[in-house]
Protein backbone atom coordinates (compact mmCIF):
# COMPACT_ATOMS: atom_id res chain seq x y z
CA UNK A 1 0.00 0.00 0.00
CA UNK A 2 2.70 2.48 0.99
CA UNK A 3 4.38 2.25 -2.43
CA UNK A 4 1.11 3.42 -4.04
CA UNK A 5 0.35 6.16 -1.54
CA UNK A 6 0.61 9.52 -3.34
CA UNK A 7 2.38 12.62 -2.12
CA UNK A 8 -0.48 14.78 -3.43
CA UNK A 9 -4.29 14.45 -3.47
CA UNK A 10 -4.07 11.99 -0.59
CA UNK A 11 -7.68 12.44 0.55
CA UNK A 12 -8.99 11.42 -2.87
CA UNK A 13 -6.73 8.36 -2.87
CA UNK A 14 -7.85 7.33 0.63
CA UNK A 15 -11.53 7.68 -0.24
CA UNK A 16 -11.03 5.62 -3.42
CA UNK A 17 -9.78 2.65 -1.34
CA UNK A 18 -12.90 2.53 0.85
CA UNK A 19 -15.71 -0.02 0.67
CA UNK A 20 -19.32 1.19 1.14
CA UNK A 21 -20.36 2.68 4.48
CA UNK A 22 -22.53 0.72 6.89
CA UNK A 23 -26.12 1.82 7.38
CA UNK A 24 -26.48 4.38 10.19
CA UNK A 25 -29.47 5.89 11.98
CA UNK A 26 -29.04 9.62 12.80
CA UNK A 27 -31.22 9.21 15.90
CA UNK A 28 -29.36 6.22 17.38
CA UNK A 29 -25.74 5.87 18.48
CA UNK A 30 -23.48 3.49 16.61
CA UNK A 31 -22.70 1.69 19.87
CA UNK A 32 -22.56 2.03 23.64
CA UNK A 33 -21.23 0.02 26.57
CA UNK A 34 -19.89 0.21 30.11
CA UNK A 35 -16.22 -0.25 30.92
CA UNK A 36 -13.69 0.59 33.59
CA UNK A 37 -10.53 2.63 33.28
CA UNK A 38 -7.98 4.24 35.53
CA UNK A 39 -8.61 7.93 36.12
CA UNK A 40 -6.06 10.71 36.47
CA UNK A 41 -6.29 10.21 40.24
CA UNK A 42 -5.28 6.54 39.75
CA UNK A 43 -8.71 5.27 40.80
CA UNK A 44 -10.47 2.71 38.62
CA UNK A 45 -13.79 4.30 37.60
CA UNK A 46 -16.81 3.16 35.62
CA UNK A 47 -17.29 4.70 32.19
CA UNK A 48 -20.17 4.83 29.75
CA UNK A 49 -18.83 4.91 26.19
CA UNK A 50 -21.22 6.23 23.53
CA UNK A 51 -20.25 6.11 19.86
CA UNK A 52 -22.19 8.96 18.33
CA UNK A 53 -23.60 8.63 14.84
CA UNK A 54 -22.79 11.76 12.91
CA UNK A 55 -21.20 13.34 9.88
CA UNK A 56 -17.67 12.16 9.20
CA UNK A 57 -14.79 14.24 10.50
CA UNK A 58 -13.63 16.83 7.90
CA UNK A 59 -10.22 15.16 7.62
CA UNK A 60 -9.36 11.84 5.98
CA UNK A 61 -6.67 10.29 8.14
CA UNK A 62 -4.88 7.41 6.44
CA UNK A 63 -5.23 4.93 9.31
CA UNK A 64 -8.83 5.78 10.33
CA UNK A 65 -11.65 3.29 9.81
CA UNK A 66 -14.26 5.04 11.99
CA UNK A 67 -15.85 6.61 8.89
CA UNK A 68 -17.55 3.25 8.22
CA UNK A 69 -20.36 4.11 10.64
CA UNK A 70 -20.76 7.79 9.77
CA UNK A 71 -23.20 9.78 7.66
CA UNK A 72 -22.53 11.94 4.62
CA UNK A 73 -24.59 14.78 6.11
CA UNK A 74 -25.02 16.51 9.44
CA UNK A 75 -27.55 15.09 11.87
CA UNK A 76 -30.63 17.27 12.55
CA UNK A 77 -30.78 19.55 15.61
CA UNK A 78 -31.57 17.57 18.76
CA UNK A 79 -30.28 14.29 17.33
CA UNK A 80 -27.18 14.09 19.54
CA UNK A 81 -29.15 14.54 22.80
CA UNK A 82 -31.59 11.91 21.53
CA UNK A 83 -28.72 9.49 20.84
CA UNK A 84 -27.41 10.05 24.36
CA UNK A 85 -30.91 9.39 25.77
CA UNK A 86 -31.09 6.16 23.77
CA UNK A 87 -27.78 4.89 25.15
CA UNK A 88 -28.21 5.95 28.76
CA UNK A 89 -31.73 4.54 28.99
CA UNK A 90 -30.35 1.14 28.05
CA UNK A 91 -27.38 1.37 30.41
CA UNK A 92 -29.53 2.15 33.45
CA UNK A 93 -29.53 1.59 36.37
CA UNK A 94 -25.78 2.04 36.05
CA UNK A 95 -24.53 5.48 37.10
CA UNK A 96 -21.06 5.75 35.57
CA UNK A 97 -18.52 8.13 37.04
CA UNK A 98 -17.64 9.36 33.56
CA UNK A 99 -19.08 9.41 30.05
CA UNK A 100 -17.02 9.27 26.85
CA UNK A 101 -18.56 10.55 23.61
CA UNK A 102 -16.54 9.00 20.80
CA UNK A 103 -16.48 8.02 17.11
CA UNK A 104 -15.37 9.64 13.85
CA UNK A 105 -16.65 13.03 14.91
CA UNK A 106 -14.89 16.14 16.12
CA UNK A 107 -17.23 17.24 18.90
CA UNK A 108 -16.31 20.89 18.36
CA UNK A 109 -17.07 20.76 14.64
CA UNK A 110 -20.28 22.86 14.36
CA UNK A 111 -21.34 20.73 11.38
CA UNK A 112 -21.36 17.72 13.71
CA UNK A 113 -22.61 19.01 17.07
CA UNK A 114 -24.52 22.29 17.05
CA UNK A 115 -23.78 24.79 19.82
CA UNK A 116 -27.53 24.98 20.40
CA UNK A 117 -27.46 21.33 21.53
CA UNK A 118 -24.79 21.88 24.20
CA UNK A 119 -27.23 22.71 27.05
CA UNK A 120 -29.31 19.57 26.37
CA UNK A 121 -26.17 17.44 26.17
CA UNK A 122 -24.86 18.85 29.46
CA UNK A 123 -28.19 18.26 31.17
CA UNK A 124 -28.30 14.62 30.11
CA UNK A 125 -24.76 13.98 31.29
CA UNK A 126 -25.30 15.49 34.73
CA UNK A 127 -25.33 11.94 36.16
CA UNK A 128 -21.53 11.74 35.67
CA UNK A 129 -18.73 13.70 37.28
CA UNK A 130 -16.45 13.67 34.22
CA UNK A 131 -17.01 13.96 30.46
CA UNK A 132 -14.57 13.04 27.69
CA UNK A 133 -15.16 14.21 24.11
CA UNK A 134 -13.09 13.79 20.96
CA UNK A 135 -11.89 16.57 18.69
CA UNK A 136 -9.32 17.33 16.05
CA UNK A 137 -6.85 19.82 17.59
CA UNK A 138 -7.57 22.38 14.87
CA UNK A 139 -11.18 22.65 16.05
CA UNK A 140 -10.37 23.27 19.70
CA UNK A 141 -11.38 26.74 20.84
CA UNK A 142 -14.02 28.70 22.71
CA UNK A 143 -16.70 26.04 22.10
CA UNK A 144 -14.78 23.82 24.53
CA UNK A 145 -15.03 26.56 27.16
CA UNK A 146 -18.73 26.91 26.41
CA UNK A 147 -19.28 23.20 27.02
CA UNK A 148 -17.22 23.26 30.21
CA UNK A 149 -19.26 26.18 31.55
CA UNK A 150 -22.49 24.24 31.02
CA UNK A 151 -21.32 21.05 32.69
CA UNK A 152 -21.68 20.17 36.32
CA UNK A 153 -18.67 17.93 35.72
CA UNK A 154 -15.05 18.17 34.71
CA UNK A 155 -14.22 18.08 31.00
CA UNK A 156 -11.49 16.23 29.12
CA UNK A 157 -10.75 16.54 25.41
CA UNK A 158 -9.22 13.55 23.60
CA UNK A 159 -7.14 14.40 20.54
CA UNK A 160 -5.31 12.20 18.07
CA UNK A 161 -1.62 13.00 18.09
CA UNK A 162 -0.72 9.58 16.58
CA UNK A 163 3.05 10.22 16.40
CA UNK A 164 5.66 12.94 16.89
CA UNK A 165 7.86 11.51 14.12
CA UNK A 166 8.64 14.46 11.81
CA UNK A 167 8.43 12.39 8.62
CA UNK A 168 5.52 10.13 9.51
CA UNK A 169 3.02 12.64 10.96
CA UNK A 170 2.70 14.72 7.75
CA UNK A 171 2.01 11.57 5.71
CA UNK A 172 -0.97 10.52 7.85
CA UNK A 173 -3.13 13.16 6.14
CA UNK A 174 -4.29 14.57 9.49
CA UNK A 175 -3.54 18.18 8.51
CA UNK A 176 -1.79 18.43 11.85
CA UNK A 177 1.58 19.56 13.13
CA UNK A 178 3.12 18.97 16.53
CA UNK A 179 3.00 22.71 17.22
CA UNK A 180 -0.74 22.80 16.40
CA UNK A 181 -1.35 19.94 18.83
CA UNK A 182 0.70 21.70 21.51
CA UNK A 183 -1.25 24.94 20.94
CA UNK A 184 -4.60 23.15 21.35
CA UNK A 185 -3.40 21.30 24.44
CA UNK A 186 -2.09 24.53 25.95
CA UNK A 187 -5.38 26.31 25.30
CA UNK A 188 -7.29 23.57 27.10
CA UNK A 189 -4.94 23.24 30.07
CA UNK A 190 -4.93 27.00 30.67
CA UNK A 191 -8.70 26.77 31.07
CA UNK A 192 -8.67 23.83 33.43
CA UNK A 193 -9.72 21.28 30.79
CA UNK A 194 -7.91 17.95 30.84
CA UNK A 195 -6.20 16.55 27.74
CA UNK A 196 -6.02 12.96 26.49
CA UNK A 197 -3.77 12.01 23.55
CA UNK A 198 -4.27 9.07 21.21
CA UNK A 199 -0.95 7.62 20.00
CA UNK A 200 -0.39 4.89 17.39
CA UNK A 201 1.81 2.07 18.67
CA UNK A 202 3.17 1.39 15.17
CA UNK A 203 2.15 4.10 12.72
CA UNK A 204 2.31 3.60 8.95
CA UNK A 205 5.64 4.40 7.25
CA UNK A 206 7.66 4.10 10.46
CA UNK A 207 9.91 1.37 9.05
CA UNK A 208 10.41 3.40 5.89
CA UNK A 209 11.33 6.64 7.61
Amino acid sequence: MTSLYPERNRSAWIIAQRPPRAAADPLKPNGFWLEEERSASSRVVSSAVILLTNKECPWRCLMCDLWKHTLTRSVPPGAIPQQIDYALSRLLPARPAQVKLYNSVSFFDPAAVALADYPAIAQRLSLASHLVVESHPRLVGESAVRLQDLLGASLEVAMGLETVHPDVLPRLNKNLTLSAFAKAAGFLRCRGIAVRAFVLVKPPFLNEA
